[in-house]
């Protein structure tokens, strides 16, 4: 079993502990055997409907085909209330990263991998269009796609985790006065809680996006 600390609302570390009384060992044996782990983990890709091995996404082939979650993999009557925000596609980064082979190495997604794991989970042409121009060019991939950053309550395109970057493509439903309003309201919300927003705006084009891209090289990196 699993519970969220200190609470589900505002989670900060996960406790494991075995829910069989007297226990099974199975806690000890991950933490003596690295290999048990390995086998958690190809498991964990195996019921959240990836490929164990690449950890490419084949939710399709599940019936009926699953999206963001479904009761055979991460939905349950007790995370009900956290359906709107639990998304199985954000998972394989993590997995290949604990993923341990018989050298000890970490594996991490290559990049044409990490570009069809961001592409499969944009919500627009447009989101698309800018994934694409950074793979093109040689420019650093974000870490994720659609990230719910919990403390601000809202979810951005693209995030880089370890710079702390938001990364925000508006489209043309952008530009009405209500949804700024909303979208100003979102962003100082996020920089109240340390992330910096970067907006590429529909109206730029991709040269204008090139140009912010080309002076902010401490992110993206210099390109191809």
């Amino acid at each position: 079993m699993a519970e969220a600390l200190p609470n589900d609302r505002t989670p900060q570390s996960i406790m494991f502990y075995e829910a069989s009384e007297g226990g099974t060992g199975a806690l000890i044996q991950l933490v003596k055997d690295p290999e048990s782990f390995n086998d958690l983990i190809r498991e964990c890709m195996r019921l959240t409907h990836h490929d164990e091995t690449s950890g490419e996404d084949v939710g399709h082939e599940h019936q009926p085909p699953c999206v963001a979650g479904c009761y055979d993999c991460l939905l349950s009557y007790t995370n009900q209330m956290h359906h709107n925000i639990i998304d199985r596609r954000r998972l394989p980064p993590i997995f290949l990263r604990w993923l341990i082979n018989e050298d000890k190495e970490v594996v991490h997604l290559q990049h044409d991998d990490r570009l069809n794991h961001l592409l499969t989970m944009c919500d627009s042409d447009l989101e698309q269009t800018w994934v694409n121009h950074l793979y093109e060019h040689g420019y650093n991939l974000p870490d994720y796609a659609q990230f719910s950053v919990e403390e601000a309550e809202t979810r951005v395109d693209f995030v880089y985790i370890e710079a702390k970057v938001a990364i925000h493509i508006d489209g043309p439903h952008h530009d009405g006065e209500q949804q700024q309003q909303l979208d100003d309201q979102r962003r100082a919300e996020l920089e109240r809680f340390g992330w910096t927003n970067m907006v590429f705006h529909h109206s730029e084009g991709v040269q204008g996006w090139h140009g912010m891209i080309h002076s902010n090289t401490w992110l993206f990196g210099g390109g191809e």
